[in-house]
């Protein structure tokens, strides 16, 4: 990389703890260690908790807003930054605090390499201040987007240039494929709690099993539901015994939910590259989730996972059936998903492919 200028990293960092924070710690670890003369960071996150993730408190957020326009520009006018890495929010309110730290960069004449971590482009670009917005920022800076299949979400758009980057994490892998005996299976769903993430399709599928030989066990954090409407509806469909709410779990608790579970299940209606599906696989799960987002590119339908349509709770129940009646099957689709993590998804293979995307975006637009 060509170490001239600075590089400045505008990047959402934990906490909270969601996918894009973790990554962009892993971002941050990298760089920092790598190009310690030369890279600068600057924590974008203004929501402290999960619960506060999509909504826009202006109390509360507008001094942290104010506190965080002046520290880019602040850094912009003290350092020789010609460049600068963009974990830039394109949905919910946050596009528009985003947005301002895309001017202040175009009024210092700073590049941006603007990564999208989320999608939902296409469903927002008919209100006209965002599609604005959108128009402005991807004519005028060079993306990174997670996966070729979601391009379509960009659609209408003129873009002035596209670079492919999928995540990737480092976790625990699983102790030499051990599969006990229990006298309970496990169905796990580890996630933020949010009703879009396929919540009630899950509980509904559950409840058609009827075997009280299962456990469902919900891990996160609840953004859009409570503790009273979970409730509701786990005893509106009669699985209040062998349903639990665990809470949000990390480090070494989480792990060990991980490794306690046999099969993985993320229901999700929208969703763009989750990265508890990653973890799932680099612990040798079977898992089943939907045809969503770059879901398709992450794990192979009828191989190593079950894709299914989204919102289709028949078709989830069917495939639950079949991994819980079938050991055997949940042995080989947990080793075929570990195995494509191991090829694909580490943090290792993630870091070397941002590095070079990077570095090669860096010193061709010097």
């Amino acid at each position: 990389m060509n170490t001239n200028n600075n590089l400045l990293f505008l990047v959402h960092l934990p906490p909270p703890i969601h996918g894009v924070s973790i990554i962009n710690e892993e971002i941050r670890q990298h760089f920092s260690a790598k190009y310690p003369e030369n890279t600068l960071f600057l924590n974008i996150a203004t929501s402290g908790k999960t619960e506060y993730l999509g909504k826009l408190h202006f109390k509360k957020k507008l001094i942290s807003y104010l506190k965080l326009f002046y520290s880019l520009h602040k850094l912009l006018r003290s350092h020789c930054i010609r460049k600068c890495y963009f974990t830039f929010t394109p949905v919910g309110p946050a596009i528009y605090k985003d947005y301002i730290l895309y001017l202040l960069l175009r009024i210092y004449k700073t590049k941006a390499l603007v990564h999208l971590h989320s999608k939902g482009v296409i469903k927002e670009k008919n209100n006209l201040l965002k599609r604005v917005i959108y128009m402005d920022v991807f004519r005028n800076s060079d993306l990174i987007v997670l996966s070729p299949r979601l391009l379509s979400d960009l659609d209408g758009f003129r873009l002035k240039s596209v670079r492919y980057c999928p995540n990737g994490l480092l976790t625990k892998s699983p102790e030499n494929f051990k599969y006990p005996k229990k006298e309970k299976l496990r169905i796990l769903y580890l996630s933020n709690l949010i009703k879009n993430k396929g919540i009630e399709d899950l509980l509904r599928a559950v409840s058609l099993l009827r075997n009280e030989s299962i456990e469902l066990v919900f891990v996160g954090g609840m953004v859009d539901v409570n503790q009273a409407w979970f409730d509701n509806r786990v005893n509106r469909y009669g699985i209040e015994n062998i349903t639990f709410y665990l809470g949000p779990k990390y480090g070494l608790a989480k792990e060990a939910i991980y490794e306690s579970s046999d099969i993985f299940v993320l229901p999700t209606h929208h969703d763009c590259f989750p990265l508890v599906i990653i973890e799932a696989m680099s612990h040798g799960l079977p898992i089943i989730s939907t045809k969503v987002g770059a879901i398709p590119d992450i794990l192979i339908d009828e191989f190593d996972s079950y894709l299914i349509d989204p919102g289709d709770h028949m078709e989830l129940f069917r495939k639950l059936r079949q991994l819980v009646t079938n050991p055997d099957l949940r042995r080989k689709f947990g080793k075929r998903a570990f195995s494509r993590y191991e090829k694909n998804f580490t943090k290792e293979q993630f870091l070397l492919r941002l590095d070079k995307t990077v570095t090669d975006w860096v010193d061709e637009s010097v």
